[in-house]
């Protein structure tokens, strides 16, 4: 069982925060180690929420402008890195002399930014 001896919410800047555990000893927490955990576990948060709204407006472009030739689930591009995929549109985007389907992809990539490319790849790596 977990002994305190301050509340949390009563810690000030310059005062610490003990908390002790029989079976591993103390561990204390200044004001401000509290508040640094506080800011990095937001940022967490954050990065997190921004992956996700990054996948749904990837989801939206691929629906859009890809399923129509590599289907609603493309297999050969689940899951693979960020980084192999958006360098894929990439050379698409600079290929001279592109015919047929690759003619088709390098107009729709052509239009794309390089975010809105990192966000479809961003899609399909979450892809199971």
């Amino acid at each position: 069982m977990l002994k305190k001896t301050k509340s949390l919410a009563a810690v000030r800047p310059g005062s610490s925060f003990k908390q002790s555990n029989p079976l591993e000893g103390s561990m204390t927490f200044s004001a401000n180690s509290v508040k640094i955990l506080l800011a990095a576990g937001l940022v967490l948060v954050g990065t997190a929420v921004a992956a996700q709204e990054s996948a749904g407006t990837g989801q939206e472009m691929y629906n859009k402008l890809c399923s129509g030739c590599h289907s609603a689930s493309p297999a050969a591009m689940k899951g693979k890195p960020v980084d192999a995929l958006v360098a894929g549109m990439e050379r698409v985007k600079n290929l001279s002399n592109a015919t047929g389907a690759a003619a088709r992809m390098q107009q729709t990539v052509q239009g794309l930014t390089p975010a809105q490319m990192k966000d479809i790849a961003t899609y399909l790596n979450q892809m199971k």
